[in-house]
């Protein structure tokens, strides 16, 4: 995933599947966390394929950690 080493993403598959079998959040479409893991981490791998094309295409840089956060509401706002 971009310019994140495959230790990171390792570490943090691993992390992730825990946290996926901690809460049972397999239960609800019945497969097993690692599947779920799999194809979470695919999805992430695969929004920053579609980021860093858009990003090129409009020019600019991309994937080089100087991203800057909106002063927009978060994302836990929005839900409310």
């Amino acid at each position: 995933m971009g310019n994140i080493t495959s230790e990171k993403v390792n570490e943090f598959g691993k992390e992730l599947e825990h946290l996926i079998n901690r809460h049972s959040m397999e239960n609800s479409c019945d497969t097993p966390d690692f599947i779920l893991t799999a194809f979470i981490l695919d999805c992430l791998q695969a929004f920053a394929k579609a980021t860093k094309r858009r990003e090129e295409w409009y020019g600019r840089k991309c994937g080089n950690g100087s991203a800057i956060a909106s002063s927009g509401p978060s994302r836990r706002e929005d839900d409310q």
